[in-house]
Parts: structure tokens; sequence; C-alpha cells
């Protein structure tokens, strides 16, 4: 979402601006800090925090570092550990989130598409995507999808 958003012309500084609009975006600053400081910063707080915000371990380390509820030191000191633990690689399958399907977007594809007669095209523009991308989202009548076996 953040490259859709903001990103016309590919730049060096992208992914780190997504970045952070992603965690922006998941994670106000002003709802999430009493969630970060008050308290020690722990992994264990850390793994109760990630289905509660829905986003990894590391995305809140990450995000309480910028929003200034720890400190560097606290912030070197809680990556370590996730690097001793095998956490920044992968973070303990217990805590492992359901997978959303996304309902809504596809709705309001299918609803320009079909109800309100926009074309593939248009709408793909208006969205600022590809009409690949609005396929994924709403298969067009007749249309087979493209699939091939993964051995």
């Amino acid at each position: 979402l953040g490259h859709v958003v903001m990103h016309q012309v590919p730049s060096p500084e992208m992914e780190d601006e997504a970045n952070e609009f992603a965690s922006a975006l998941l994670m106000p600053a002003r709802d999430v800090r009493p969630h970060l400081s008050g308290r020690r910063l722990t992994i264990q707080h850390l793994a109760a925090l990630k289905p509660v915000w829905r986003v990894s371990m590391a995305a809140l380390l990450s995000r309480a570092k910028k929003i200034g509820a720890i400190t560097d030191n606290q912030s070197q000191y809680l990556w370590r550990q996730m690097s001793s633990m095998g956490y920044r690689r992968t973070e303990p399958p217990e805590l492992d989130l359901k997978v959303e399907t996304p309902t809504v977007l596809p709705e309001i594809v299918r609803l320009h598409l079909e109800d309100l007669g926009y074309g593939l095209s248009d709408l793909a523009q208006a969205l600022r995507s590809s009409e690949e991308d609005l396929r994924a989202l709403h298969p067009l009548p007749g249309a087979t999808p493209r699939l091939r076996v993964v051995k």
C-alpha cells in the first residue's frame, strides 16, 4: 500500500519510506506507545503484543525505537536477543498469525466493474494500479487463471 500511495518513480529510499508508512498505519504512535513504554520491554512482551497488533515482533521493536518508547541501548539489546533466539529469521511458530483473506477491496473492484460499468483499464488508472493486479482481485468472466505446476 505504501508504494501505491507514495511512489510513482523508484528511488533508493522507497523501501524505507514504504516500511515507515506501513508502520505508522498499523501502529499509530499514540495508540501503540502505551503498550511499548512505561515498563522494561522484553522479548516476552513483544511476543504477547504480536497477536494484539497483528505485526511481527521485529516490527514492534522497530516501532518502539522509532517513536522513542525505548532507548538505543534497549533496542540494541533486544535485537541481540532476537538474533540469539533465531527470531530475526523466524519468529516462534506458535505466534504465527492466521492469514486473512481480503474481502473489501475485491468487493470494491467487483462493484466498479460490474455495477458501475467501469472498464478494467479505467479502474486500474483511477487506482494507480495495473490491470493484472485488478484481475487478481476480480477474475473476469471467461478468463482462465494461468496455473503452472510447481515442483
